[in-house]
């Protein structure tokens, strides 16, 4: 079960425990990495999909409800791109595509690659290698007569080399079977995907015992309808399903945690964040009483 929060002091907390400092001072088990990051991929998105809100005429391209208006699409360095398209595309329908990287501004455009295309397969591009660049998909697409038909543009980002992220408990010192409130903050700039499946330690001194924890076999309430889209970014999630929750650049988001609190004690919780080929381990230390 998870459930957002705006909390300020919980985000205080996370941005004084997130520095060089704090890192160093943590020794193995940090519980943030990073600093804050200037949250500026907001606005380069804004800029970019403001283009096809103001110029898509909806004739060709639907949106399938994961659009963020100030969110990017991340794709891994050296990897594709497919952009979303209808099933079916008319027979003579010519989609004109160019890839250019852009500033923060999503101005001073170089272009990567331009081209035509008429089947969907075609209209993939491999990104350049290089971590951290910022670029504009342009998809026009025209009719068997040549008339404009629809037009997108996504805001994309290859993956930055660093994450800037926190984890803290809002209750550090709980009862036996009192559930954990787990806070996870996101600064960016890269999206931050989170493994649900928390690994759990008993401290004894300078030891750490493993605890094993039983899976919950319980009712799972239905997530909402989804189909899979660019927005999607799947495979930067975490989990056997590729499906696990990720925070977008400068969001928090406060994750329910049971069965985890069933013994008297000190504990560490391993929370693994990052991506599924790019994990980093961050740790909340609480106390169990009667």
């Amino acid at each position: 079960m998870k459930k957002s929060l705006a909390a300020a002091g919980m985000i205080f907390l996370l941005m004084s425990g997130c520095s060089e400092e704090s890192d160093r001072s943590s020794g193995k088990h940090p519980s943030s990495m990073g600093q804050y990051h200037e949250p500026y991929l907001p606005v380069f998105a804004t800029v970019v999909n403001g283009g096809t809100s103001r110029q898509a005429t909806g004739n060709f391209f639907v949106r399938h409800g994961q659009f963020v208006s100030d969110e990017a699409i991340e794709v891994m360095p050296g990897d594709t791109f497919t952009p979303d398209l209808p099933v079916l595309i008319p027979d003579g329908y010519e989609m004109r595509i160019v890839l250019e990287e852009v500033n923060r501004s999503a101005e001073k455009p170089k272009e990567i690659e331009q081209f035509t295309a008429d089947l969907a397969e075609e209209t993939t591009v491999k990104l350049p290698q290089t971590e951290g660049k910022l670029y504009r998909y342009t998809i026009k697409v025209y009719d068997a007569a040549g008339e404009f038909k629809d037009v997108n543009y996504y805001p994309l980002f290859t993956s930055f080399p660093d994450y800037h992220a926190g984890v803290a408990l809002i209750k550090d010192e709980v009862k036996q079977g009192e559930p954990l409130h787990l806070v996870i903050h996101n600064w960016g700039p890269n999206h931050l995907a989170v493994d649900e499946e928390y690994r759990l330690f008993e401290r004894n001194g300078d030891d750490l015992e493993e605890v094993r924890i039983e899976p919950y076999n319980g009712p799972v309430a239905a997530g909402p309808a989804y189909m899979e889209t660019p927005w999607s970014m799947k495979e930067l999630r975490m989990g056997q399903e590729l499906d696990s929750l990720l925070l977008s650049v400068d969001t928090t988001e406060t994750l329910l945690v049971d069965g985890y609190t069933e013994e008297k004690g000190d504990f560490l919780l391993q929370v693994e964040v990052g991506s599924n080929d790019n994990r980093h381990s961050l740790y909340a230390a609480f106390s169990v009483d009667e």
